[in-house]
């Protein structure tokens, strides 16, 4: 949490069909953590913080119902 943005809120999404977590600042995507799931557990976790990978994800991101 040391690098968290000082006004960085996170939400729910569906990152590239798999549960994840997007940090913004403002409208800004300031980095991404995707959750890989196999037979119920997390089987990997990944941070996108590449600048190049994240303008992917400055439009809006979808949500899915059972992040709700």
């Amino acid at each position: 949490l040391k690098k968290w943005p000082p006004h960085g809120v996170a939400e729910l999404a569906v990152v590239n069909g798999e549960p994840g977590i997007v940090v913004r600042e403002g409208t800004d995507v300031r980095f991404v953590v995707v959750l890989s799931v196999a037979d119920d557990r997390v089987s990997n976790v990944w941070i996108v913080v590449n600048p190049d990978k994240l303008a992917h994800a400055q439009d809006p991101v979808a949500r899915d119902s059972r992040m709700n």
